[in-house]
């Protein structure tokens, strides 16, 4: 008789970009529905099969599952569902002898992070909103600056090596020791912010997402002007990483 050895939740919506209040509750309701209950669904269903095999979930999430970007609102939200749900249900199918894995890869060069798909997503949200609230942001000379530097980061910056990926779900899948978190692609490095203090993490964050965007002007000049001015400041993030470097705090649990 056959059983059922592992089940990959794999499927995934990323269909808008963009701040918030460019988005609707529908489209985070959407998001929520494929990315979060379409796992919960499909985890359910096979449930029966996996307590008879003592076997494996494996399910892909993002780096964004962990570490909150702007303009991935939506996205964000429910990568950040699915990774609690398969944190409770890692706890509660132990007993069962159930393993559950979390992929978080970054960002690699597929059709999500292609340009026309990035430009399409933006178009799809900033042509909504009024001329009003269009000019908060600066009008449409931002919407093209704002395309061109999202497709630069996402497309031009994306990682191409894909056999990590497929390594990643072949070693979730047929390891005698699994992982429970495989961290995927180079920008997976961003992770080792959530180790620092939020107000830290946020000026990083905001920082370089304005230097991409191109927006707000004024908040990107003073900031680079207090990066520029303030050695302090520099010297006291670097000494921080360095403590926790040698107190081995940083090293990635993969266990």
């Amino acid at each position: 008789m056959l059983k059922l050895w592992a089940l990959v939740n794999n499927a995934g919506s990323f269909g808008i970009y963009g701040y918030d209040e460019w988005c609707s509750v529908k489209e985070y309701a959407k998001n929520l529905d494929v990315n979060t209950l379409g796992v919960i669904r499909v985890t359910h269903a096979f449930m029966p099969l996996l307590k008879q095999s003592c076997g494996r979930v494996i399910t892909i999430t993002s780096i964004c599952g962990r570490l909150a970007l702007p303009g991935t609102g939506p996205y964000t939200v429910s990568k950040f569902a699915t990774e609690a749900y398969i944190n409770i249900l890692r706890q509660e199918l132990r007993p069962f002898g159930i393993h559950c894995a979390i992929l978080e890869p970054g960002r690699f060069r597929t059709n999500l992070m292609n340009k026309e798909a990035m430009t399409a997503r933006i178009n799809h949200v900033w042509n909504r909103l009024d001329n009003a609230r269009k000019a908060e942001y600066g009008g449409e000379a931002f919407k093209e600056l704002y395309c061109d530097r999202s497709c630069e980061f996402f497309h031009d910056g994306a990682s191409p090596l894909l056999d990590s990926v497929v390594d990643s779900y072949y070693h979730a899948i047929t390891s005698s020791f699994p992982r429970f978190r495989y961290r995927l692609g180079l920008d997976s490095v961003y992770l080792l912010l959530l180790l620092i203090p939020i107000s830290i993490r946020d000026f990083l964050v905001c920082d370089f997402y304005y230097s991409i965007t191109g927006w707000p002007p004024k908040m990107i000049a003073s900031t680079l002007d207090l990066i520029n001015s303030n050695s302090v400041l520099k010297d006291t993030i670097i000494d921080w990483f360095v403590k926790k470097i040698k107190r081995n705090e940083m090293t990635v649990d993969n266990n």
